[in-house]
């Protein structure tokens, strides 16, 4: 039951082509839920596109907002510049929503009222199991600290935008970026630098489209900006988060991997973001 009606801004990145996506997007009509669309548009566009375009901006509670900006963390900023209700939501273009997600998201910050931000779950749209391993815990929802945080990806992730109207990307991270992820966790640890409460909810609000959306684990642009990524965030003691990180994919393979597969381009961020003093931070 919500107490408290609040409003929610629904921001949804895409790119280029991946406009024609959001013509099979299920935006579920609330009058308190809004739907801004930011649209990195950087080609000529396809008479397919414009279509879509045409068919949204038909669509009530939705309004798209194109620019050429280059980078999915500025993608993001932008899209949050246009925000105008008290709670945002970040949803990505292969993203379902469930019917009730308001309501979820709603109740959650009325139960947690001092909430900067609440990440919920995810399910896969195959076999509706979760998406990936989330951080066991017994009560409804966690707080995040220095030492419990967990790993988020961008369409878990809501925040109150009243109580932090700054929220912003580093756009040193993210796709299109110097550093092609990660700025998920550098987001995460501004926030708790800056005392933000962070807490993680155990409510799925919507089903994953694409499965790969985490990233590929072994592909090597991606494990160096998880070099850079565990510099950034845990300083010194990034070679103990980098060996963890080792370890745990030997234990989800289930198979023994040779650990250079692995070290060698994380360390080649490691070392690259220490020479640098951490500048991309």
């Amino acid at each position: 039951m919500i107490n408290n009606i609040l409003t929610l801004d629904v921001l949804i990145c895409t790119i280029n082509k991946r406009i024609e996506d959001l013509k099979d997007f299920k935006f579920i009509y609330n009058k308190n839920v809004n739907y801004i669309i930011s649209y990195q548009c950087t080609i000529n566009k396809t008479s397919n596109m414009f279509d879509v375009l045409k068919y949204l901006n038909t669509i009530k509670n939705v309004q798209v907002v194109e620019h050429n900006s280059v980078g999915l963390s500025k993608n993001r900023n932008l899209a949050i510049k246009h925000a105008k209700s008290d709670i945002c939501l970040f949803c990505d273009d292969d993203i379902i929503l469930r019917d009730n997600f308001y309501d979820i998201i709603i109740e959650e910050y009325n139960n947690i009222d001092n909430a900067d931000l609440i990440a919920f779950r995810l399910n896969e749209k195959e076999n509706k199991k979760l998406f990936r391993k989330y951080n066991n815990f017994n009560e409804k929802y966690k707080k995040f600290t220095s030492f419990t945080r967990a790993q988020v990806c961008s369409p878990e992730i809501t925040f109150n935008r009243k109580r932090f109207p700054d929220l912003k990307f580093n756009e040193n991270f993210g796709l299109g970026s110097k550093v092609t992820g990660g700025e998920e966790a550098i987001l995460i640890n501004n926030m708790l630098k800056m005392k933000k409460n962070i807490f993680h909810s155990k409510k799925v609000i919507g089903l994953l489209n694409d499965v790969t959306h985490s990233g590929n684990r072994r592909n090597k642009e991606y494990l160096y900006s998880l070099g850079i990524t565990f510099t950034c965030v845990h300083k010194y003691f990034a070679i103990v988060h980098i060996l963890k990180f080792i370890l745990g994919e030997i234990i989800r393979q289930r198979r023994v991997i040779h650990p250079l597969m692995y070290l060698k381009p994380i360390l080649s961020g490691h070392i690259r973001c220490c020479i640098d003093k951490c500048k991309v931070c």
